[in-house]
């Protein structure tokens, strides 16, 4: 569990990467979008699949809600991981836990147009159906134990990310219907307090 969380925080630190490639996020602007992830696991015939949405609160973290098949909902900033229950946050990994993934995490949501995503190698892929496509190898071991590469592509916004990891499983990520509001609301706010 704990590598499938780190492994949607590193996902969605590289959509806001990959999103300030193609159109720059401004400082507290809100991304939301719909989900649809497939679950590629080895021995297991079929994907497991879930819905829900994601709010990027850019410069702040993440919000990753799962409606379907189970409700879950994940909190993601610098500070660490959470696990939101009934307006509770359960600390699932604290930042210094593991240092060097969070390093890897803040300076990825730092990332401006032009610059290197730091601690990633980054490729450009060629483009398909007039979209943008890229793909990100850890440079650190630490990281690659459990992502290969992330692929991500997209036109305005991302649509679409595959995280590899070295045992062969995969997940297929597909977003949709994105908004970006110039302010986060107090509901979104108050859950990056403290």
């Amino acid at each position: 569990m704990r590598t499938y969380i780190l492994s949607l925080f590193m996902l969605f630190c590289t959509l806001a990467e990959s999103q300030a490639k193609i159109m720059t996020i401004p400082a507290n602007n809100v991304l939301t979008a719909k989900f649809t992830q497939q679950r590629h696991l080895k021995g297991i015939p079929h994907p497991l699949k879930s819905e829900g949405s994601m709010i990027l609160y850019e410069g702040h973290g993440l919000i990753w809600t799962t409606a379907k098949p189970f409700p879950n909902t994940i909190l993601i900033t610098k500070k660490g991981l959470y696990q939101l229950e009934e307006n509770m946050k359960i600390e699932m990994v604290k930042a210094g836990g593991d240092s060097a993934m969070f390093d890897a995490m803040a300076n990825i949501f730092s990332i401006a147009p032009g610059k290197e995503v730091e601690g990633f190698n980054l490729e450009e892929l060629p483009a398909t159906d007039q979209k943008w496509k890229l793909r990100l190898v850890p440079k650190s071991q630490q990281v690659s134990n459990f992502i290969q590469s992330i692929t991500v592509e997209g036109k305005e916004y991302i649509s679409h990310i595959t995280i590899s990891r070295p045992n062969g499983d995969h997940d297929e990520i597909a977003l949709a219907e994105h908004t970006l509001e110039k302010s986060a609301s107090p509901a979104v706010r108050s859950q990056f307090e403290n």
